[in-house]
Formats: C-alpha cells, sequence, structure tokens
C-alpha cells in the first residue's frame, strides 16, 4: 500500500502556491535569507552545480565499480528469483497466485542502461539548464553509450528466458509530435541492451484500469504513450503483473520502484509526499533492497533533486540554488 499523504513541507507548499500573496512572500523570504549563500547569476553558476556530479560519473572508477556491483548482485538475485516460484519485487504480487506466470525483469532506462552524461556535460560546459527540447534532440541522436555491466546483465537474463521490460519516462512523442520510441529502441539495440525476444500469442495483451485493452508491440513502455501512463510508472508496473511475475526492478531514482497512487490517480513519490512520508516508504521496503530492487548511482539529476525546489523548473537558477541550500544540515562549529 502507499502513503496517503500528502506533502505539507516548505517545498511542497511553494510549489502549489504559484499564484498570490502567499508565493510572493515565500519566494521573496527564501530569496532573501539565502541572498549570499547561492548563485547569483545565471546559467553558468547553475550549470557548473552539476560539474562534479557529471565529472564522477565520466571519469571515476568508483562509479563503474557501483554499477558492475548492481549488475552482479542482479544476475545473483536473478538466480534466486527463478528457483523461487513465490518470489516478486511487486508487493501487490505476495501472496498472489504467481507460481505459474513467466518470469520478467523491469528496468528504467536513463542512467539505469543508457548513460546520458554527454548531455549533462553539453550543459556544464555551454553553460545550460536541461530543457524538454535540448534533452529530445539529445535522445533523438542515439548516441547514449551503456551504463557499465549492464549489457552484461540483459544477456544473462535473455539467455535464461526471463523477458525483459523497460520503462522510461522518456516521452513517446515530442513537442512537434515526433515519435522518440523508435530512437530509443534504436539505441537499446545498438549498444546490447534489447535483445530480440519471443513472445507467444498474448503475452503482449493487457487491460488498463479502465478495463481497455492494450497491446504492445515492443518492451519499451514510453510515457504517456498511453492516456494513464504519466511520470509515475505504477500503471505501467501493474501492467506488467498482469502476465508476468516481476522478478527485479531496477533503477536509479525511487519512483523506479515505488509510486503514490490513491482514487486511481498516480504521482511521482517526491511530488505526492512529505519528506518524512518518504522516509517510512524506504523503511516499510528495507527489506527488498539489494534483494529484488536494484538500485543505480546517479547524482546529476532526479527528482530528489526537483522536490528540492518544489518542482518549480522555471524559476531562476539563483532561486533554485537558494531552496537547496535551504534544505541543508550543515555542520554548526
Amino acid at each position: 500500500m502507499y502513503h496517503a499523504i500528502r506533502n505539507e513541507s516548505f517545498h511542497f507548499l511553494v510549489r502549489k502556491a504559484l499564484t498570490g500573496k502567499t508565493f510572493l512572500a515565500l519566494f521573496v523570504a527564501t530569496g532573501c535569507a539565502n541572498r549570499n549563500a547561492g548563485p547569483t547569476s545565471s546559467n553558468d553558476s547553475w550549470a557548473r552545480a552539476s560539474l562534479n556530479a557529471t565529472a564522477w560519473v565520466q571519469t571515476s572508477e568508483e562509479y563503474r565499480g557501483m554499477a558492475f556491483s548492481a549488475y552482479n548482485q542482479a544476475k545473483e538475485q536473478l538466480d534466486h528469483a527463478r528457483f523461487d516460484p513465490n518470489w516478486t519485487a511487486l508487493p501487490e504480487q505476495e501472496g498472489k497466485d504467481i507460481d505459474k506466470l513467466p518470469l520478467a525483469v523491469i528496468l528504467d532506462v536513463d542512467e539505469t542502461v543508457l548513460d546520458n552524461s554527454a548531455y549533462q556535460a553539453w550543459i556544464v560546459l555551454n553553460k545550460q539548464q536541461y530543457s524538454p527540447e535540448t534533452w529530445d534532440n539529445w535522445c533523438s541522436k542515439i548516441e547514449a553509450t551503456s551504463v557499465a555491466g549492464s549489457p552484461e546483465f540483459i544477456k544473462y537474463t535473455n539467455e535464461k528466458d526471463v523477458k525483459i521490460f523497460y520503462l522510461t519516462n522518456r516521452n513517446f512523442a515530442d513537442s512537434q509530435g515526433r515519435e522518440l520510441e523508435p530512437k530509443t529502441i534504436k539505441n537499446l539495440k545498438e549498444v546490447n541492451l534489447l535483445p530480440d525476444q519471443s513472445f507467444s500469442d498474448g503475452e503482449l495483451t493487457f487491460f488498463n484500469s479502465a478495463g481497455v485493452e492494450i497491446i504492445l508491440n515492443n518492451a519499451v513502455l514510453m510515457k504517456n504513450e498511453f492516456i494513464d501512463w504519466g511520470s509515475d510508472k505504477t500503471s505501467r508496473r501493474t501492467l506488467i503483473a498482469q502476465n508476468y511475475r516481476v522478478a527485479l526492478l531496477l533503477g536509479d531514482s525511487l519512483g523506479d520502484f515505488t509510486g503514490y497512487r490513491t482514487e486511481g490517480r498516480s504521482e511521482d513519490v517526491y511530488k505526492a509526499l512529505n519528506p518524512d512520508a518518504i522516509n517510512d516508504e524506504m523503511n516499510n521496503h528495507s527489506g527488498r533492497w539489494g534483494k529484488s530492487w536494484i538500485i543505480l548511482p546517479n547524482p546529476t539529476y532526479g527528482s530528489w533533486e526537483r522536490s528540492l525546489f518544489g518542482f518549480m523548473d522555471d524559476i531562476p537558477p539563483n532561486r533554485k540554488a537558494a531552496l537547496k541550500e535551504s534544505r541543508l544540515a550543515p555542520w554548526k562549529p
């Protein structure tokens, strides 16, 4: 079960109060309180804020070591799942008759199997911020490389006749309506992350929460490909669970493993819950981490970062920095 706790934390209130005096008061107060603490310009300062994280991903052997560790662990856990008919990575499958279902793994794409650090490096060196337009352009170029250890894991999984599904928050189409899914599929194939898989009749036929039949023609499920496939991946995981026993979830973000869903609506955990409730959610699933939930490191971006400035992506970079700094717990000598 997911926590039905609405986020009343400071950053959530700022996000909600986008108009009127409440927002103005909070915005001014935050800016004044941090006037001398954060960047004062600009995209330059904001871009350089991710310099260390991007350099770590691109140059450190520690990053590669963590990725190799995650995928080596995933192989071991997959073997446990294959021989335990009641094993599942999905809480909603526990206690149900799943032992006759074929086995599958669900993976995120970006920073889980595809390495997009070149795009992050472009942001840093060109003093930019993330934008949907530049991101879609990057995705269309099919230049992402593989995360260390991911091709070997995919090969191993395929050899064991375990189905592979990708749930990605790359948009199905760009702002011009041009489909991005073929580009993503091609990129995955070019770096040996999407092997040919044989699906029997009906394996890719599902029903959404409204009872509408969905027939997939591939194993890559993109954001907004269907009407209820938003940023929260709960609806897509639920879909796969209809026909498969899900052995493992692999990702780099909390939303790749759990989500907030109530009254037929799903939302990113970081948007829906306050920090204490998110911590509780982590504690509730502590036994899954490193077992059926395998996480990859990503210090460069994510909902964790956006939550620090209330998901207000359009505010100036110095205000984002100030809001982020206000969430730090500094040493007080």
